[in-house]
């Protein structure tokens, strides 16, 4: 648990003296929730809204992404950012030495800058990790005298992420199975006696190397035994 104390001088200024009993698993999972959940919030909407924006010249990723990353890129970086946590961590525990949730913060601050950083690629790689180390540095200073409010903000962004990225998940994954749902529904109905034909897309496989279409080895045994009542086409 970290706790934080206000001290007064002789003078009557407020001070703050920090005390640190050493933060937990539990601890480091929640602030990885916020920050993985930030972190994959900013990404996601760099990547989707950039092209609708135009600007799309600033970054160095093109690929195309889909509404899914709102979802997707917060579980991933709360991933991330716990495993970052806990390596952090297993060396205090082993020294018995107590571990600052500064360090925690400190660290995913600077793997957040990194990766905002790293989709423009108008700056390289030695700018991004000096801007990323003066931002985790920041973090780790502010943390250190800000225990308190730290702690209230990481058990408040923890609920909301919790909340946040399953509602994300259903609601998006829900709408795109009712998109799916009505273009099968607007389909006309198959004529009588018509055919059913299925359609098999494969990127970079050649047709010589399928047993489906006479190869030696037996390299597609599902498309054999889709095949089998037919000649494949």
């Amino acid at each position: 648990m970290v706790t934080s104390v206000d001290t007064r001088g002789d003078t009557g200024g407020i001070g703050r003296a920090t005390t640190d009993a050493g933060a937990t698993l539990g601890d480091i999972a929640r602030l990885a929730a916020c920050c993985g959940t930030l972190c994959g919030m900013v990404e996601g909407a760099m990547l989707l809204w950039a092209p609708e924006l135009g600007l799309q010249e600033w970054f160095a990723i093109r690929s195309a992404v889909s509404a899914r990353v709102f979802w997707f890129n917060p579980v991933f970086s709360t991933l991330l950012f716990t495993s970052i946590g806990l390596l952090a961590w297993l060396p205090f525990r082993w020294l018995a030495r107590p571990f600052h949730i500064g360090l925690a913060l400190a660290l995913n601050v600077f793997v957040m800058s990194f990766v905002w950083l790293s989709l423009l690629w108008r700056i390289n790689h030695l700018p991004m990790f000096i801007f990323s180390l003066g931002a985790a540095a920041v973090a780790y200073r502010w943390a250190r005298t800000h225990a308190q409010e730290l702690a209230a903000s990481v058990r408040r962004g923890a609920a909301v992420s919790l909340a946040l990225v399953p509602l994300l998940f259903a609601a998006i994954e829900g709408y795109s199975h009712l998109q799916e749902w009505r273009a099968a529904r607007a389909l006309p109905e198959a004529l009588q006696g018509a055919p059913n034909v299925l359609v098999v897309v494969v990127d970079t496989l050649r047709a010589d190397h399928l047993s489906a279409y006479g190869y030696s080895r037996r390299t597609s045994p599902n498309l054999d035994r889709a095949g089998a009542a037919r000649r494949p086409v």
